[in-house]
């Protein structure tokens, strides 16, 4: 996967929740005296996250982080919640940065630990660390993931062109969101799989497709459930590509089947131009977002030449059109 920009040039600091040698000194319940690590207050900083910048609010007191409050972010519903919920109570019960990431949300859980650490910066706990530690250090569990994302065996470009013949290819030409399961924990993680394709390729339909979820994807179930693009079905497309039909047709059968996201290091709002051609998508929906069997997203650019869009949906909630979304 492309790597994602951080908005904060932070050195890697420490885990500046220890004690160390000051002359002011902070009063606790049990009437120890404890040394000041910290100026006590509310300070707030963002860093990037999967969709955007992520705001945490962080309150200290002389000795320690009281609480930590993430106040802005466009994360994933659904992928970004564990990150969110749990990663700021986790650091306030550890009292340190090295927690681990929250299964799925690796980038949200690095945003929300790289933004604290600016706050800890804020609250002069730099100069005090004793412990140096990695903010993008990943788990066992998380390098299974990685492992898995990096064995995914993808369609290959030749002379600059990807022909594909099933729907699983052309997900992996493009790029997708993949539901892997570790077996070792049982658990599951929605990963975003980089397409094989690179700007000024194309890529050529070989024969008719049906777009398929992720059978192991709790998102890909019917209905309203088909949380658009974590359905696994969904093709998300973050680069500079002609996808050539070939007279071919795709049965969304259900299923949102495109997104073109622009750069993925500005998920929704980088600059791409891409052209879909000689092409029929029919039965495809987007239940959460205006934009039938195509999404645009941001500053993408999408031309449709000689391509016919038909029995599609797009809606929000329970609000839905029978048209698409125009593009220029």
């Amino acid at each position: 996967m492309k790597n994602l920009k951080k908005v904060l040039g932070l050195s890697l600091i420490a885990a500046v929740f220890l004690t160390a040698c000051t002359n002011t000194t902070d009063k606790v319940d049990n009437n120890v005296e404890v040394e000041a690590i910290f100026k006590a207050g509310t300070y707030t900083a963002e860093a990037e996250g999967f969709g955007g910048p992520v705001k945490v609010e962080v309150v200290f007191s002389d000795s320690k982080i009281e609480s930590i409050t993430v106040k802005e972010h466009s994360e994933t519903a659904g992928v970004s919640d564990g990150a969110i919920k749990n990663i700021p109570a986790e650091i306030v019960a550890a009292q340190s940065l090295d927690v681990d990431a929250a299964a799925g949300a690796t980038f949200s859980s690095k945003a929300i630990k790289y933004a604290v650490a600016d706050c800890v910066k804020q609250a002069g706990g730099e100069e005090h660390a004793l412990l140096n530690i990695d903010l993008d250090r990943v788990s066992n569990a998380e390098a299974y993931f990685d492992e898995a994302v990096a064995a995914i065996e993808k369609p290959e470009a030749v002379n600059g062109v990807i022909e594909v013949g099933t729907y699983d290819e052309l997900k992996k030409a493009l790029g997708y969101y993949d539901y892997i399961i570790n077996p070792d924990t049982e658990e599951g993680k929605y990963i975003y799989v980089d397409g094989s394709a690179i700007n000024g390729n194309s890529i050529k339909i070989m024969n008719d497709l049906t777009a398929e979820g992720d059978k192991d994807n709790p998102n890909a179930a019917d209905g309203a459930d088909k949380l658009d693009a974590i359905t696994g079905a969904t093709i998300v497309v973050t680069d500079d590509v002609t996808i050539d039909g070939n007279g071919k047709t795709i049965i969304g059968d259900g299923y949102p089947t495109f997104m073109f996201a622009g750069k993925l290091e500005d998920f929704g709002n980088g600059g791409i131009e891409t052209t879909l051609k000689n092409i029929t998508i029919d039965d495809a929906a987007y239940h959460a977002k205006i934009g039938g069997a195509i999404f645009v997203v941001g500053d993408a650019t999408l031309n449709l030449e000689n391509s016919t869009i038909s029995n599609s949906m797009a809606g929000l909630k329970l609000f839905y059109l029978m048209v698409v979304q125009p593009y220029s």
